[in-house]
């Protein structure tokens, strides 16, 4: 397909050897992708991996990220184990104005809630 066609679904698309060609044309610093890598372990809770990789790439982590870590996790947990009030409580905890500025989680958070209610 051409750039200027678009599939059914509306979304533009183009062959796969376009693709490549791009794709071998950007440049990725090292330093980048270590710092990707690392947003990755610390987001996904894996604290070990974390620090293994800072040891043996010289990526910057702080102690803030690692303590955060472990509040997002327990976080997700809550959300998992439907307790979302508790979940709600320990985001206002962290910093009350996450959820008054990101209407959009709020308001999947208090659909999750009533999901758990009708449970």
């Amino acid at each position: 397909m051409f750039a200027d066609e678009i599939e059914s679904n509306g979304i533009e698309s183009i062959p796969k050897k376009d693709w490549v060609e791009k794709l071998n044309q950007v440049k990725l610093a090292k330093k980048d992708l270590n710092s990707l890598i690392m947003n990755f372990f610390l987001i996904e809770g894996y604290r070990d991996a974390a620090e293994n990789f800072k040891k043996e790439s010289g990526t910057d982590i702080s102690n803030m990220d690692l303590t955060f870590m472990q509040e997002r996790l327990d976080i997700r947990s809550m959300i998992h184990d439907g307790k979302i009030d508790k979940a709600m409580e320990k985001v206002n905890e962290l910093n009350s104005k996450i959820l008054e500025d990101n209407s959009d989680l709020h308001f999947t958070l208090m659909l999750q809630k009533l999901i758990e209610l009708v449970k």
